[in-house]
């Protein structure tokens, strides 16, 4: 496996791209930056340069597989070229709230009726792509989580629930508004409960401000922004995990909540309702009282719902390993049997 990755734009470069190479554990990493304004002229012409250096060195390209549909027409001309089959993973925002731009969608509609295999992130996000009136052949690709990190703590028996959680940028889409004003009201009746606020963002000061006015200021906790390692621990040592975006296309953040063994409450958006399936509670996005009865339906069934399930139904669909497997599986049903795989 190489990575090729845009880098963007930089100052101070010596013709129009440069390329430089990195070793990423296993993995070789080619960083492409180049010109101001020059991203769509080196793309096609960088990936070609770097396939004949893999063909010279006795590595050469079975599989080209671009990263959202902005890299994907880039990719498709250069599988033409090559002769070696495309597939492009999406997860883009774009497609649910509907912001593509015409020449965007343009490209997409090339990349996606070229590629011989596209997996967005969720059968949502599919949706969302086929209402722009696109064809193709799809294939649901989850995002993946690393369990290693995001697992269950030591299980006790406890039965009650009084600490919810959020982790994310806090900015408007994020609804962290409404999940305050949720807490606000399901706390009027439960006095020890919590709510932990992990993340940080533009929003932070009126979030702060709206709890004090809500007088939960005592009861919300924000933690700041935190390494994935803290954002482990602050989930394993919470009980229930809210989600209360606006919009969403697939929140990894609920499939790691999940994985640490957390029943989810969530709004209505992306990828989030097939995650959860039966292990959290649902509401619509924007919804205040909405979002408090779910929090207070999965705080009534606290005690029914099994953590270290929760953890194995996750894992066995979101691990590294499991989404692996599935990746593995498409490359090689891609490339065939006698073509060199990589």
């Amino acid at each position: 496996m190489v990575v090729l990755v845009d880098d963007g734009p930089a100052e101070n470069i010596r013709g129009l791209a440069r390329v430089i190479e990195e070793q990423d554990g296993p993995l070789r990493v080619f960083r492409l930056s180049y010109r101001p304004g020059a991203g769509t002229l080196v793309y096609l012409p960088e990936i070609l340069r770097l396939a004949r250096r893999l063909g010279r060195e006795g590595t050469p390209v079975g599989v080209l597989h671009a990263h959202v549909h902005r890299m994907g027409w880039a990719a498709v001309l250069a599988g033409a070229v090559l002769r070696r089959p495309v597939v492009i993973a999406e997860h883009s925002s774009e497609w649910t709230t509907r912001t593509m731009s015409r020449a965007g969608l343009l490209r997409a509609r090339f990349a996606f009726r070229s590629a011989a295999l596209v997996c967005p992130v969720s059968a949502s996000l599919q949706r969302a792509i086929e209402g722009h009136g696109i064809r193709a052949r799809f294939q649901v690709v989850p995002n993946a989580v690393d369990v290693s990190l995001f697992h269950p703590g030591e299980i006790d028996s406890k039965t009650r629930a009084n600490s919810l959680v959020n982790v994310g940028i806090q900015v408007p889409v994020k609804g962290l508004d409404v999940l305050v004003r949720a807490f606000a009201q399901v706390a009027g009746e439960r006095h020890d409960l919590v709510l932990e606020l992990v993340g940080d963002g533009p929003e932070a000061p009126a979030l702060r401000h709206l709890a004090r006015d809500l007088n939960v200021a005592d009861r919300v906790r924000f933690s700041g922004a935190a390494p994935p390692e803290q954002v482990a621990e602050a989930l394993r040592r919470s009980d229930v995990f809210v989600l209360s975006s606006l919009s969403e296309t697939g929140p990894v953040v609920v499939l790691e909540a999940l994985c640490s063994g957390l029943p989810v409450v969530t709004t209505r958006v992306g990828s989030a309702p097939e995650a959860i399936g039966a292990d959290g509670e649902l509401t619509d996005p924007g919804d205040v009282v909405g979002l408090a009865q779910a929090i207070e339906r999965a705080l009534d069934r606290f005690a029914d719902f099994d953590r270290r399930s929760i953890a194995e139904r996750a894992a066995s669909r979101s691990s590294l390993e499991a989404v692996g497997r599935q990746w593995d599986e498409i490359y090689r049903s891609l490339v065939g049997p006698q073509s060199p795989r990589r």
